[in-house]
């Protein structure tokens, strides 16, 4: 366990750095946008190429920053540096982390949220394997170009729902032990029902 809580120290660290990396890299290509801008496209031999190569490292940086930040937190979370957590944020998170393994399989993820602010008592890394599992298991039941819903909903009696739902498959997911301790350590209820996976789980007091 102490050499897991050194290497999580360590991701944290390095991720942050990266962030770092990945904005000045962002500035930097923005500097280069405006020194093209002098001249102006119509008048510099291949500049549209030019802009659009830009406005792609763009589009790219900003995606290794939201998967940096994903990774950031997950890493403090390994780190137990949370117990009260944003359920709003971790559910960001989880949606950027599971984004590869769906369009692996040809499909889409998609992201709703209902609840903007809730939090709950739980581990933070705990959350984020859960939440990440259970959209394992219903991916397993999809097809190639079927769309997931991760979404963050209110419920009764002071607590919020994390339903994880596919828009074509029929199969009910199957959980395993594994899971199941997952779910617990959170605190969390699941229900499986066609095509979809609920976890409920209490808000902490005062949400």
């Amino acid at each position: 366990m102490h050499n897991l809580t050194f290497l999580c120290r360590m991701l944290a660290s390095a991720t942050h750095e990266m962030q770092n990396i990945l904005a000045i890299i962002k500035e930097s290509g923005a500097l280069a946008g405006d020194v093209l801008n002098l001249n102006g496209p119509p008048r510099m031999k291949h500049g549209d190429k030019l802009f659009s190569a830009l406005e792609t490292l763009e589009a790219q940086v900003e995606r290794g920053r939201t998967l940096m930040m994903a990774l950031n937190t997950c890493a403090h979370a390994a780190a137990a540096e949370y117990d009260v957590l944003e359920l709003s944020v971790f559910c960001d998170r989880t949606a950027v982390l599971a984004d590869r393994i769906v369009r692996l399989r040809e499909c889409s993820l998609k992201l709703v949220k209902q609840l903007d602010k809730g939090r709950i008592r739980a581990d933070g890394f705990d959350f984020i394997q859960t939440a990440y599992r259970a959209v394992e298991l219903v991916l397993a039941g999809c097809r190639a170009g079927d769309e997931l819903t991760l979404a963050l909903q209110p419920a009764e009696n002071g607590q919020a729902v994390l339903r994880v739902a596919s828009k074509t498959a029929r199969a009910v997911p199957q959980s395993d032990a594994e899971f199941d301790a997952m779910t617990a350590r959170i605190g969390a209820q699941a229900r499986l029902e066609a095509g979809e996976l609920r976890l409920t789980v209490p808000l902490a007091s005062g949400e």
